[in-house]
């Protein structure tokens, strides 16, 4: 996994799993509209949807390490004898 790498992988969770419009996780990716009408006329920044889409990520992400660590310590729990 590389620092680029993540970026598209991010992208991808938020909108598939979070259920983020496309606009939402590019602008916080810092990515310009794609057509050059875009750029001239869309400045929006969504700051009030990034911010809820960044605490939604960080519980997303504190919600998988949850159940990775409670499945990681169910595997590794020690055998008790009878």
């Amino acid at each position: 996994m590389t620092g680029h790498g993540f970026r598209p992988l991010a992208k991808s969770t938020i909108m598939e799993k979070l259920n983020y419009r496309e606009e939402v996780p590019d602008r916080q990716l810092a990515h310009a509209p794609d057509t050059k009408y875009g750029e001239a006329y869309d400045r929006s920044t969504f700051l009030t949807d990034r911010i809820k889409m960044m605490q939604d990520w960080a519980d997303y992400i504190d919600e998988l390490y949850a159940s990775a660590l409670v499945q990681y310590r169910s595997a590794n729990a020690p055998v008790q004898s009878a």
